[in-house]
């Protein structure tokens, strides 16, 4: 979201959208993460021998968006996922895992999203929301609010809707010690304040998204820096900028 032409626009909202996006890779983890086909395959031999308890809709849930996921982006592989999805929804209503339910629905919004349908995506995301927010995940609460605002900046929601969604999953976030996933959130807020040259905010965002790196570690800092080197730019601050 760097760029003043329209077409470089769009082609780094969609980087952004995958660089906050790698949610459910896998919060819920209690086996072994699924990392390649060989994994996938025997993970789909054991499942059924799987006793029906929530580590098992753990790894439906890692089987859905392996095949999610998959290179191998066909028809095949997203009904599987579909399929997988299901059968963790399913058992998770039986044995009444609210988590497990809210992650269901959180990995049905990315499919949904890769499908280009943004109103489904909203409906599974909020629904998600909803079930994380019941229980107090705020993680994953932060997740389906990220994927609420994903959804409702590809739909072209108003400005004002986006920065609600955004500004939720950072409070989640925020609650749940989170500071790398906090940063992305700030960060992102401060590019649209840029946009939409509300520079003074755009400017507290992006101090707080290079604080929330810091302390979490983060190396991977330029793109914070590059924006806070055009707000200073755009404030007269060209030294600092």
């Amino acid at each position: 979201m760097y760029f003043k032409v329209k077409m470089a626009l769009h082609s780094e909202i969609n980087r952004t959208f995958y660089l906050l996006l790698l949610v459910l890779s896998f919060q819920l983890q209690a086996q072994e993460k699924i990392s390649n086909g060989k994994d996938a395959l025997k993970a789909e031999a054991e499942i059924n021998r799987i006793q029906n308890d929530t580590s098992k809709v753990t790894r439906l849930l890692q089987l859905a968006e392996w095949f999610r996921t998959s290179e191998h982006d066909n028809k095949e592989n997203t009904n599987k996922a579909i399929s997988y999805v299901n059968k963790a929804l399913q058992l998770s209503r039986k044995l009444k895992f609210t988590k497990g339910i809210g992650s269901g629905y959180l990995v049905y919004s990315m499919i949904e999203q890769d499908r280009h349908d943004y109103k489904k995506t909203l409906y599974f995301a909020q629904n998600a929301a909803n079930y994380f927010q019941s229980v107090k995940e705020y993680n994953l609460l932060g997740e389906a609010q990220v994927m609420l605002w994903s959804a409702a900046t590809l739909s072209q929601k108003p400005v004002e809707e986006r920065v609600a969604f955004l500004k939720a999953a950072a409070a989640s976030f925020e609650k749940a010690h989170k500071m790398s996933r906090l940063g992305d959130c700030m960060k992102e807020l401060g590019d649209i304040y840029r946009m939409d040259h509300k520079f003074g905010e755009a400017l507290t965002a992006l101090k707080l998204a290079l604080s929330c790196y810091t302390s979490a570690g983060r190396k991977d800092l330029h793109g914070v820096y590059d924006l806070l080197g055009i707000v200073y730019s755009s404030l007269g601050d060209y030294k600092e900028g």
